[in-house]
């Protein structure tokens, strides 16, 4: 399986197509990634990723005082 993968990964490197996506083995932990859009809070981001605004704050270092200051634009990692 993996050396049909890294076949598959040379012939698309040397004929110059990217793969769409890597596989996950199992043991690749890809973290996830949101651009704050306007409007959005953490309450919201929290429900939608089934996480606590808590979970969420406290893995982006945003401090109790300061849970409504996020801004449009800015990227939030999402607590697996």
């Amino acid at each position: 399986m993996i050396r049909k993968h890294i076949r598959h990964l040379i012939i698309s490197w040397l004929i110059g197509i990217a793969p769409h996506k890597p596989p996950n083995f199992g043991y690749i932990s890809q973290k996830t990634k949101i651009v704050v859009k306007p409007g959005e809070n953490l309450t919201q981001i929290a429900k939608k990723f089934h996480c606590t605004v808590q979970s969420l704050a406290d893995y982006n270092n945003i401090p109790r005082n300061r849970l409504n200051s996020i801004i449009p634009g800015q990227v939030l990692k999402i607590p697996n």
